[in-house]
């Protein structure tokens, strides 16, 4: 079988009435290859790779399939830079070549361009260039989109392609068009067809956030209020497709928290978001991402530590345990991300006396000291354990503080939550789950949702 391969076929076509035009002497070539192969009923193939999406030999182009293809990514972007080497050179510092691969946003011939005329260079005067391509997108534009493009984006095009950038990730055509205020799904047509709109193999659209560098019509808004709508509107729109249990992607899920993290006007959040991080139990791609989104707002955490505990206090204050308890954990999430520690086990080993003692004290006064953390540490001592993890001291706190009922550990909500009146010491419990699990790696680790049971421990 013989595989032949036209690449960069848009130098085959003129612009026609919104449509491209097969050029007379190709489109002979190429019909002619077309015919002999459906005639002689052969295995050979023909593979075309095009910008564009819509030509108007509508006839002669059914008879091939059509597949999408959106910015380079995971593996197929690792396989791009390994074939790129000064990508993979140990002169240039991870910094700039890191830098580079943000500034291409997974577009090939943008990598190569970086790779040739930037990366090639001693690593000072690549740090200089490669500043200079950041600021001035007229160094490399033409590699990225064609001249004879601009005449044919007018403004509902761009309309819709600056609102779509809300989306940082591919997403199914209805939910674009919804973002995009495009309810016949003309412009998002149009947009794929002048490959404006990257389409994978999955049918989801992106559209590239490298447009807003070459192009000045195709820009998020700048007021506040209107993005802060569009995020609500983005945000409304992918949780009801992937805020679910269902959802075992790691980018979707932190797609979900970005967006819900941008409603500046919304002071519960975070907290909403962690209790549905913690609602789909079992599901570590759901806390690795809310882990990811929570530390690129550590800005807005230091800022307002000084009342990271009042919705503690209002919760213990009302005796709601349940919430108080989620709020605990949550708070020690914020801690991990304000101190800046790599994971929970490290935040168990090093947090300040001072904020141990600050839960503990809410704890203790609003439960008649019945519930705290010092009196569980002290159980846990006292019962031989130290630092370094024992089974068997681990199970006998179990059966202390009543997360057990015999050999088994209980679930969260029988164990934390309904016998509050029969036992003392057992709260908060929420946050050991996620500690232990991280250190030890039982079922899904990193996962506070993941552990169903308080403690499980087995692998």
């Amino acid at each position: 079988m013989l595989v032949l391969i036209f690449d960069d076929f848009e130098w085959n076509l003129s612009p026609q009435g919104g449509n491209y035009r097969i050029l007379d002497e190709p489109a002979r070539v190429l019909k002619a290859l077309v015919n002999t192969i459906t005639t002689s009923q052969t295995r050979h193939k023909i593979i075309i790779t095009c910008r564009y999406d819509n030509f108007d030999d509508e006839e002669f182009l059914s008879l091939f399939y059509s597949q999408g293809l959106d910015g380079l990514s995971g593996a197929d972007l690792q396989k791009k830079l390994r074939q790129l080497p000064n990508f993979n050179s140990e002169k240039m510092p991870s910094d700039i070549i890191e830098s580079a691969i943000t500034l291409a946003n997974g577009n090939p011939r943008l990598l190569e361009d970086l790779n040739e005329k930037v990366l090639s260079l001693p690593p000072a005067e690549a740090e200089r260039l490669l500043t200079d391509y950041q600021n001035n997108p007229e160094l490399w534009k033409d590699r990225v989109i064609w001249p004879d493009l601009y005449d044919q984006i007018d403004e509902p095009l761009s309309k819709a392609l600056s609102y779509g950038l809300i989306y940082q990730i591919p997403v199914p055509r209805n939910v674009l068009q919804v973002v995009c205020e495009d309810r016949d799904g003309e412009q998002i047509q149009k947009g794929i067809n002048l490959g404006l709109i990257e389409e994978n193999y999955d049918k989801l659209y992106r559209i590239s956030p490298i447009l807003s560098c070459v192009l000045d019509s195709i820009k998020l808004p700048n007021d506040e209020q209107i993005m802060l709508e569009f995020s609500r509107r983005a945000y409304q729109q992918i949780n009801t497709l992937w805020g679910d249990k269902d959802n075992k992607n790691e980018e979707r899920w932190a797609e979900i928290f970005r967006l819900a993290f941008a409603d500046k006007e919304n002071p519960d959040r975070f907290r909403e978001q962690f209790t549905k991080m913690i609602s789909v139990q079992y599901n570590q791609e759901a806390d690795r991402a809310y882990e990811k989104e929570l530390r690129k707002e550590k800005g807005y955490l230091v800022e307002n530590q000084a009342h990271i505990y009042q919705s503690l206090e209002e919760y213990l204050r009302q005796q709601d345990w349940m919430n108080a308890d989620y709020e605990t954990a949550l708070i020690m999430y914020q801690w991990m991300v304000i101190e800046n520690y790599g994971n929970f086990y490290d935040l168990f080993r090093q947090v300040s006396l001072d904020v141990i003692n600050e839960i503990d004290r809410l704890w203790m006064q609003y439960s008649n000291q019945k519930f705290g953390i010092k009196r569980q540490a002290t159980i846990y001592r006292d019962l031989g354990g130290t630092k370094d993890y024992n089974y068997e001291i681990w199970n006998r706190f179990g059966d202390r503080v009543g997360w057990k009922k015999g050999e088994l550990w209980l679930e969260l909500d029988e164990a934390a939550y309904r016998t509050t009146e029969t036992h003392v010491n057992h709260l908060p419990a929420l946050l050991y789950c996620r500690v232990w699990v991280e250190f030890f790696s039982w079922g899904s680790v990193g996962s506070v949702g993941s552990v169903g049971s308080v403690g499980r421990n087995n692998p």
